[in-house]
């Protein structure tokens, strides 16, 4: 049981992340506020889209949403790590208002977080195809 309200609860914050993004990108471009290129906001929606899409599936308890996340949060801790070592830099656009190392430490541990939970020895069994 424990198990299943640790995963709803990785499912609500990944509907959470992605409809934030959403609302927050739609509700600047209403009101002619948001200064993000075409290219960048077409990927912060898709990106909210399918954070929002994982966030469901995993509520549905759905193989599908459990393998993605797992690929998904490995990119996004490769990408972190990519970006304190300076390997790679993020295009200013896909900022916000919350400082960059705090956001990228955050998101570590975060990611790290799912990574190693949903790799716990029964944690696979409990989603279905």
């Amino acid at each position: 049981m424990k198990h299943y309200r640790t995963v709803l609860m990785i499912g609500i914050i990944e509907i959470c992340i992605g409809g934030s993004a959403l609302l927050g990108n739609l509700v600047t471009t209403i009101f002619f506020e948001n200064n993000k290129s075409f290219g960048v906001l077409c990927f912060v929606i898709a990106a909210g889209i399918m954070s929002t899409l994982l966030g469901v599936g995993l509520l549905k308890f759905r193989k599908e949403a459990y393998l993605l996340l797992l690929y998904f949060s490995s990119v996004i801790i490769l990408s972190k790590v990519l970006i304190f070592l300076d390997v790679i830099q993020l295009n200013g656009a896909l900022e916000t208002a919350i400082p960059g190392p705090i956001k990228n430490i955050t998101s570590i541990i975060y990611h790290g977080f799912i990574i190693a939970y949903l790799n716990k020895p029964g944690i696979k069994q409990i989603f279905h195809s």
